[in-house]
């Protein structure tokens, strides 16, 4: 089976901006973008998520070379592995698009073949589509052909037995290095890429190298861009509302915007101070700003009163469990669950267009969202100057 997701472009907002909704055909399932994933391990249990977020159902897991080669030489604990994914999966709607991203952790930077083999049989089993493995480890000239080896054997080894379309990878890399990876990936056949901003927030920068050099090469209206591992941007003291960056990613030309799965990196001797804080402070330092579909902001909630608020009707995620500070899963679900119902509503709205509209006209009554609207706007990409 051919290694090219096959997309149906429906909406390009009239070419005015870079939002766009796209019809995609993968393993027997259909979606429409944009589209919100949803984290599959903050599901289950207390929590649940209203049924007009359900679509992309999301697996990360993160790995290394001792327990690849524990997998490897001991079949029960491949099976017990194998059993706790299906468990995962088994929360997800019969029609949702499955998504596992394997991530290798290892003090080397790059798998081996043999550890590179178990990751991409792990993605290809479990996903719709097979995205190549995600690596650890910062890409600059010095690594970058190791990388795109590593990307070209991962290829490889899918391809051996593959009935999927595969996904392509992309880390955070300078920027001169990208057109060489989207060459290999455009070469090959692939056309759906996935680009881990491993913690980063993404922005018209970070995102224009790549949608220039796709239209140079008359790929980008057949191609589909997943974000993974983005952030809204830093924490503001004494601010209570801070802009969605991470949401408004689609204005970028993102079609699929994935989930966080990165974790704060901070010296031990920070994480010894904030163990050593009372419970109270505790509670504050783990204060979480909720998304608000309203403004597109994430707000800092102190009180019951300020929740009650701005609390959506719409939402299956209790209130209960969002007001308690200590249930961070909780937030973060609610957050998913709420950007996942807004991205029906662009959807459905990009493809309700008559062709004098533009959805930017909806994302100016989002107020924390309208300082990105220039960056929005779309202008005719020609061809011939965006070589690289």
């Amino acid at each position: 089976m051919s290694t090219t997701l096959e997309v149906e472009n429906l909406s390009e907002d009239n070419k005015k901006s870079n939002f766009r909704s796209q019809r995609i055909k993968l393993n027997g399932k259909q979606a429409t973008t944009p589209i919100k994933a949803i984290d599959g391990a903050k599901v289950g249990g207390k929590d649940a998520v209203s049924s007009k977020a359900h679509g992309l159902f999301e697996v990360f897991k993160q790995i290394g070379p001792e327990r690849i080669e524990k997998l490897c030489k001991n079949d029960d604990a491949l099976t017990e592995y194998s059993r706790g994914l299906r468990g995962t999966y088994a929360k997800a709607e019969q029609n949702e698009l499955r998504m596992l991203f394997m991530k290798y952790d290892g003090e080397k930077a790059f798998p081996s073949s043999k550890e590179n083999g178990l990751l991409t049989d792990l993605a290809h089993s479990y996903s719709d589509i097979t995205p190549i493995p995600i690596v650890n480890v910062k890409i600059d000239d010095k690594n970058f052909q190791q990388y795109l080896n590593y990307i070209k054997e991962a290829y490889t080894l899918i391809s051996r037995q593959n009935h999927k379309p595969i996904m392509g990878t992309i880390q955070m890399m300078p920027r001169d290095l990208l057109p060489k990876v989207l060459d290999y990936y455009l070469s090959v056949g692939i056309n759906a890429v996935c680009i881990d901003f491993n913690g980063q927030t993404p922005d018209h920068l970070k995102m224009r190298p790549i949608l220039t050099h796709l239209g140079g090469k008359n790929a980008l209206e057949n191609s589909l861009l997943y974000l993974l591992n983005t952030k809204y941007g830093r924490a503001q003291k004494n601010v209570p509302v801070l802009p969605a960056k991470d949401f408004v990613a689609y204005g970028y030309g993102a079609d699929i915007l994935g989930c966080s799965h990165t974790f704060p990196k901070l010296p031990k001797s920070i994480w010894d101070r904030l163990n050593m804080l009372s419970e109270k402070e505790k509670r504050k330092k783990n204060a979480k700003r909720i998304f608000i579909k309203k403004d597109y902001g994430y707000h800092t909630v102190g009180s019951r009163n300020e929740l009650e608020a701005i609390y959506p009707k719409e939402t299956a995620v209790r209130f209960e469990r969002v007001l308690d500070s200590s249930q961070n899963d909780a937030k973060k679900l609610f957050n998913m669950e709420q950007q996942a119902i807004e991205a029906t509503e662009i959807r459905k709205r990009l493809n309700s267009l008559d062709k004098k509209e533009s959805i930017l006209d909806y994302i100016l009554t989002k107020e924390q969202a309208k300082k990105e609207i220039g960056h929005f706007k779309r202008k005719p990409i020609q061809s011939s100057l965006f070589q690289f």
